[in-house]
């Protein structure tokens, strides 16, 4: 045991693929992450079965509060592991039913799916080894273009994502979770960029990547969905993965990405992949303005949390 990788959302979907494939490594020390303690921990003793690798934790993480995740990294340093190698920032969320917000009143799309991962990397950044590895989930929804059932991202400003308009949206509920989701997709790529520069300008050997899994039909993700389109997802979509490589299960998704950070395929400081190989991400993703914009703002929220 050399090595330190975290996964958040580590008990389904692609997070719990991908760990199936990590711990096959014994020098790895994996730390899966969830909301609900009590489901994970047997999911980390049939891993330890499966693989006999018994360097395997549970930690409770809710990305929605901001407590929790500090909490959970002061857990996470009790355990007294080898450094950080790679933090999977994985888990998801996207609601479409009724506008939710975290524990600190930010959006929860928003909040969880970018500012709590912001957070949580920032906490762990003195944890991690020389030339570790951060990887932040993305998806090709952030990507116009790209045929979809959910909307382009609308980024409007990092503020105003966080602490929207209280009024209806115009195409409905419905639409404006699916934009929700785009739009804090296109975050996680902006976030990678900037951080990757930021880091560099700090002369560190952390590398940062934006990982695309492709569409993955089946997992959680439409669980606020209508009973029917629930349905679809779970039943009839997955049947599209074995026609495109951008329809994918986690199990496929979950392999390549575990080779990924495992064996150290990429030199760059930072690169956007989808699940076929490396791609460039949208233009918006590359703007500076929108970088620097969410950047600030998220840096602004956290303070607090990552100077007591």
């Amino acid at each position: 045991m050399n090595k330190t990788i975290i996964i958040t959302g580590g008990s389904q979907g692609l997070g719990l693929q991908t760990a199936r494939f990590i711990v096959k490594d014994k020098k790895v020390a994996l730390v899966i992450t969830s909301r609900n303690q009590s489901k994970t921990d047997p999911i980390v003793t049939q891993l330890q079965k499966e693989s006999t690798n018994k360097n395997i934790y549970s930690l409770a993480l809710d990305l929605g509060d901001f407590e929790s995740t500090k909490g959970f990294v002061e857990n996470f340093k009790k355990l007294n592991l080898p450094p950080l190698y790679a933090l999977l920032n994985n888990a998801g969320i996207q609601y479409i039913s009724q506008t939710r917000y975290t524990q600190q009143g930010y959006e929860q799309t928003f909040g969880v799916n970018h500012l709590g991962h912001f957070l949580l990397t920032h906490l762990l950044l003195p944890q991690m080894s020389a030339r570790g590895k951060i990887i932040n989930v993305a998806s090709g929804v952030h990507k116009p273009g790209m045929t979809s059932a959910i909307p382009i991202p609308a980024y409007t400003s990092a503020e105003k994502l966080a602490f929207p308009d209280k009024q209806a949206h115009p195409k409905g509920l419905a639409h404006q979770g699916k934009e929700r989701y785009s739009t804090s997709k296109l975050c996680n790529v902006l976030f990678t960029y900037k951080l990757s520069e930021k880091l560099l300008a700090e002369k560190s050997a952390i590398q940062v990547f934006a990982f695309d899994p492709g569409m993955m039909p089946g997992t959680g993700l439409a669980d606020d969905y209508p009973v029917m389109m629930r349905f679809l997802w779970k039943n009839v979509l997955p049947i599209q993965t074995l026609f495109g490589n951008r329809v994918n299960t986690p199990k496929q998704s979950g392999k390549l990405l575990a080779e990924w950070i495992l064996q150290n395929k990429n030199d760059k400081a930072t690169a956007y992949f989808y699940v076929g190989g490396e791609e460039e991400s949208s233009e918006e993703s590359y703007d500076k303005n929108l970088q620097n914009d969410l950047w600030n703002f998220s840096m602004a929220q956290i303070q607090d949390w990552v100077t007591h």
